[in-house]
């Protein structure tokens, strides 16, 4: 048996074998680096709301500073009329004291 190929069998050989390379570097070539811009480009949206975000909180940095420094001189003419921080100790002297200043007797 003898197979004879006609010019039009080699054309469409060569026809056949460049869409098959073609595919394949499309398909192993070209796709990759397609879905790997895609996926760069949602990476650098990310990354742009996050700098947005970034530059909000910046912005707002002096106010709350602002705010953190009123309420901090708030806080402290608060404190005034509150007793320091005192030990047991100190409790104890300062109750003593003050029922023996009211000539009271003072028990455990």
């Amino acid at each position: 048996m003898q197979l004879n190929m006609t010019q039009r069998d080699k054309n469409l050989l060569v026809m056949l074998s460049i869409f098959v390379i073609v595919v394949c570097i499309g398909y192993w070539g070209i796709f990759p680096i397609i879905k790997d811009i895609s996926s760069i480009n949602k990476d650098m949206d990310k990354q742009q709301e996050l700098q947005l975000v970034n530059e909000l909180k910046l912005s707002q940095v002096v106010m709350m500073e602002k705010d953190n420094e009123t309420w901090e001189t708030d806080i402290q003419t608060a404190r005034e009329q509150f007793f320091p921080k005192m030990t047991n100790a100190e409790i104890d002297d300062y109750f003593t004291n003050m029922v023996l200043d009211y000539d009271l007797a003072s028990y455990d």
